[in-house]
């Protein structure tokens, strides 16, 4: 009998065990929520390429990949293919293509999630496009704004962190010889800007599948999360078609949106209690002018009603010779967040000056 009894003990602590490691989350945390993490460009070849066959594929996000795995999810811009494959698209000048290994980098550096919705994810083929989704996909790590077609191409990547359900969508605007994904052609997730009358109504038209796809998404998610690549390089104010389209996307349901392809930083604007991010700049690039060395990290907590709880920006400066991004504070983050400052109060949006000048407090 006490045998039954010992063995019976067993049993249901091995069942306890069981429901504890491999139920959802929100099941037994008591505060629930995640930290999110989002970075601006990562190119991985051309002058880092030359440091990551000098030094190693980690070498780029050595300084920073303590603070990004210290997230629950973390996202970033990739600017480029990983592939050996394709030729260069003719009739363009910048084609940006890693090798393989370099996806190694994003590994040690804890990124969860990329978008391919730009104007480089094309730059050697649809071949090259799918084997940088391969490469990303065996190492863990989703893609969002590209695909074998448009339906892969416009869907979300889904998340659960601490008991919050998260999708994250990614739209590239159509410039500079981007390939708009179709029914059955590969290519990334357009949101069209022109303006010329006979393109107007194709613009809406995108839109409204964004709107559409945005609101789908947050049937299930708790938390949407938008990524555009827009906007005009070296410019550090959005266009008012950007910030039209930011606040469009809010309407159908995003609780964040984030920003790339400038180059540069752009301010942030909270709009309906959400938080807009036009452009956090460079990560990982090889750029030399100044504005293009400096960046942002946006770091958000969204609590368990999938509500931000907290948010700030952390002042990003890219070493000109390594070209990988370090974290800074005090004289040297303060140029940095006094122009975040200074851009933000332009949409009328005013964010604060943590007491110890090391970062932006935006919530």
């Amino acid at each position: 009998m006490r045998r039954v009894r010992w063995m019976s003990g067993i049993a249901s602590m091995i069942i306890l065990i069981f429901v504890l490691l491999f139920q959802p989350a929100h099941l037994y945390s008591e505060t629930g929520g995640f930290t999110f993490i989002a970075v601006g460009d990562v190119m991985l070849t051309r002058g880092v390429g030359k440091q990551i066959r000098k030094n190693g594929p980690v070498f780029p996000f050595q300084p920073t990949a303590k603070t990004l795995r210290e997230a629950d999810l973390t996202f970033a811009n990739l600017e480029t293919q990983i592939s050996t494959l394709g030729k260069p698209m003719p009739n363009k000048e910048v084609h940006f293509r890693a090798t393989p290994q370099s996806v190694r980098g994003l590994i040690h550096a804890g990124i969860d999630v990329v978008s391919l919705a730009n104007n480089h994810s094309m730059d050697f083929g649809a071949d090259a496009l799918f084997e940088t989704m391969d490469i990303l996909a065996h190492h863990g790590i989703a893609s969002v704004g590209a695909g074998m077609n448009e339906t892969s191409a416009r869907r979300s990547a889904n998340f659960v962190r601490g008991g919050v359900k998260i999708s994250v969508l990614a739209y590239s605007w159509n410039f500079y010889i981007t390939v708009e994904a179709a029914v059955d052609k590969p290519g990334v997730a357009v949101v069209q800007r022109d303006k010329t009358p006979e393109k107007l109504e194709v613009a809406a038209i995108q839109h409204r599948k964004m709107t559409q796809e945005i609101k789908r998404a947050k049937t299930w998610a708790d938390v949407v999360i938008v990524s555009f690549h827009w906007g005009w390089e070296y410019t550090d104010h959005p266009t008012e078609t950007d910030r039209k389209t930011a606040r469009l996307a809010v309407d159908a349901g995003a609780n964040l949106v984030v920003g790339h392809h400038p180059h540069v930083i752009q301010g942030v604007e909270r709009y309906r209690g959400q938080l807009i991010c036009y452009s956090l700049g460079n990560f990982v690039f090889d750029q030399w002018r100044t504005r293009t060395r400096q960046g942002l990290m946006l770091r958000c907590h969204f609590d368990g009603n999938g509500k931000i709880s907290s948010a700030e920006l952390l002042s990003i400066i890219i070493d000109p010779q390594e070209f990988r991004p370090r974290i800074v504070s005090g004289d040297v983050a303060k140029p940095i967040l006094k122009a975040v400052q200074q851009l933000s109060a332009r949409m009328k949006t005013e964010v604060r000056l943590h007491p110890k000048g090391s970062r932006i407090v935006l919530h």
